[in-house]
């Protein structure tokens, strides 16, 4: 399966698993530092449930929790559709 950007992954309702981060600029490196503090790691479930109202965070579900992801958190993501 090919890897896409979790900000590319947006049909409801769909699962991806995250098979990698991206950490290109130091700014891009401390978000990626975030999202593993919030529980992100390689291997894990998403759901993605939608996304805020006038172009806001997305919204996914992972081990029961739900997280808003700005875009620029996204994507740092890789993931492939399951």
């Amino acid at each position: 399966m090919n890897q896409i950007e979790l900000v590319d992954f947006v049909d409801k309702n769909s699962r991806a698993e995250i098979v990698g981060f991206k950490c290109d600029t130091e700014a891009t490196c401390l978000m990626v530092e975030r999202l593993k503090e919030m529980g992100l790691y390689e291997g894990l479930m998403l759901e993605y449930l939608g996304q805020a109202p006038f172009g806001g965070p997305l919204l996914y579900r992972f081990s029961g929790t739900v997280v808003a992801l700005r875009v620029e958190e996204a994507r740092c993501l890789q993931v492939i559709k399951i």
